[in-house]
């Protein structure tokens, strides 16, 4: 059986107006898909839901939601999944960009191999201004990382596995793929860049002193649930 090819993309968005329209386009523009884009604008103060309503107005498959106070990033890709409807489930941050052809590519992963639930590819990074030269120089590089931002899944593995953590506001995504039962053999990889990440100062991953501490925070919470 042919796997479908309609695809929710869920994307969270705080303050990314410059960028934000851009992301979607980045989905927007393959072809050969059915879509269903929920942006939940996550209490931006500047124009990000603006700029995304102005999509919605223009007719394109986009569901805009607010929340009146930001609440993180978990929070946000929550409240989207609660809406999103489709057989698959793309995750995009508002600051990156798909690549041409990546959905594709992507899609063909689980198409031709049913025993897998997540497909992502290499992730290009690219320093915008004011991301500082020693984090830009540490990013450069394509890299195959798992990250929750790019990848596309069957909605039954997102299903199953649930919720994003809402007391994490770093380092959410690594707790969610903790717990996907036995995740490296779920996970296929295209060998090529599908996923191109833009850094700025104040992206979630920038302050790398807080990722530590997040990540801290979680294993702690994991311990403590299982003991």
């Amino acid at each position: 059986m042919v796997l479908s090819r309609e695809i929710s993309v869920v994307i969270p968005v705080y303050n990314r107006a410059s960028l934000v329209v851009e992301a979607i386009e980045s989905v927007l523009s393959q072809p050969g898909f059915t879509w269903q884009i929920v942006v939940v604008d996550d209490g931006s103060t500047d124009d990000s839901n603006a700029a995304v309503q102005q999509l919605v107005t223009a007719g394109k498959p986009v569901t805009l939601i607010r929340h009146e106070n930001n609440r993180g990033v978990s929070a946000a890709r929550n409240t989207a999944l609660r809406l999103a409807s489709k057989p698959l489930v793309g995750f995009l941050d508002s600051d990156d960009l798909m690549t041409t052809g990546s959905y594709e590519a992507l899609w063909q992963i689980l198409n031709s191999q049913p025993e897998i639930d997540i497909a992502h590819g290499l992730r290009e990074d690219i320093p915008m201004p004011g991301a500082g030269q020693a984090f830009a120089r540490a990013q450069t590089l394509p890299a195959p990382t798992l990250c929750i931002s790019g990848t596309l899944m069957r909605a039954q593995r997102v299903q199953s596995t649930g919720f994003f953590d809402e007391d994490l506001r770093r380092a959410e995504d690594i707790e969610w793929f903790h717990r996907v039962p036995d995740l490296a053999d779920r996970v296929g990889l295209h060998p090529e860049v599908t996923l191109k990440r833009r850094l700025g100062a104040d992206n979630l991953t920038g302050d790398i002193d807080a990722l530590r501490r997040a990540r801290l925070a979680w294993v702690r919470k994991h311990v403590q649930a299982n003991h």
